[in-house]
């Protein structure tokens, strides 16, 4: 008898960290904790029969209905993210050049129930009106007796996200802000903001995709990366991020939140909805097809 092997590509498959469906509000079940609810409908989704629903009423700062907050996994230097995300047609977002947030990731030198901000590190995920946004903040590692002082090559010991320098190409982040949030406390914060508008009331696919820089020779080095996909492009593609100093030089991923909100209060009543939640160690290759057998190849 012949025999024939069929050759298939290389694939390295992403660790996957957890994902949600939203198929039902059992969240606590799942691992998720901290939340005060999560509405789901039926009335939008991307697949299955449910999706998450944030309704934002006129004036309101969170998800009427609640959210699942948050979800811990095992620590890690790199996080892929990917969702569908829907908005209402009549959404607007903050109408600000802040909010509303959306998706955080912290690391494990905070707590579990620690808040988003102020914190040594918090990655982004979120909305600019009908713009895509992602960004960073580590206002705990601020030196405050240093404000407005570039300590890029003085001193691990400073922020990498505003206040103490930006060292890693400040140009290209259309938001950076160092403000005093009071009582001489210093915060800070990055965003980048690509230019594409989503389709109001459509689905769209979002990935996002954040990997620490490392470290070497007591420094840390330009080579963190910040990836973003909307529908298959990418719109985000930053490879020479710092996200850690040799200050916290094991820090690494181990939180993430989900938790929608507008600080100011909602212009207007709105919604979005949140299906299909993937969170990985990386981006997997997907859409992989085997090659058809052979023609003509007769067994005997």
């Amino acid at each position: 008898m012949l025999l024939f092997l069929l050759l298939l590509p290389s694939v390295s498959f992403a660790a996957i960290l957890f994902e949600e469906h939203f198929e039902d509000t059992n969240f606590s079940s799942r691992g998720w904790y901290d939340g005060t609810g999560g509405a789901i409908t039926t009335l939008q989704y991307k697949t299955g029969t449910h999706a998450y629903e944030c309704h934002f009423l006129s004036g309101g700062t969170n998800c009427a209905g609640g959210d699942p907050r948050r979800m811990k996994f095992t620590a890690t230097d790199s996080i892929y993210i990917s969702y569908w995300l829907k908005l209402s047609s009549n959404w607007v977002g903050s109408n600000l050049s802040y909010h509303p947030h959306m998706i955080f990731l912290m690391t494990n030198l905070n707590g579990d129930y620690d808040g988003f901000y102020g914190t040594y590190t918090t990655a982004y995920n979120e909305l600019s009106g009908v713009h895509p946004r992602m960004g960073l903040q580590d206002a705990s590692n601020i030196d405050n007796t240093k404000i407005g002082v570039n300590l890029c090559n003085t001193t691990e010991i400073r922020a990498v996200n505003g206040c103490n320098g930006i060292c890693d190409d400040p140009a290209r982040w259309d938001l950076q802000d160092c403000y005093d949030g009071g009582g001489g406390v210093y915060l800070n914060g990055r965003m980048t903001t690509p230019a594409l508008s989503l389709t109001t009331n459509a689905w769209h696919f979002i990935e996002v995709y954040y990997k620490m820089n490392s470290i070497s020779g007591g420094k840390g080095q330009n080579d963190g990366i910040m990836q973003m996909w909307v529908d298959g492009t990418k719109l985000v593609d930053f490879n020479n991020i710092i996200y850690r100093t040799n200050q916290h030089p094991t820090m690494q991923f181990n939180q993430f939140a989900l938790s929608p909100y507008i600080g100011d209060g909602s212009p207007v009543d709105q919604y979005l909805w949140i299906d299909d939640l993937v969170v990985a160690t990386s981006r997997s290759i997907q859409g992989i097809i085997a090659p058809s057998a052979p023609l003509n190849l007769k067994a005997k």
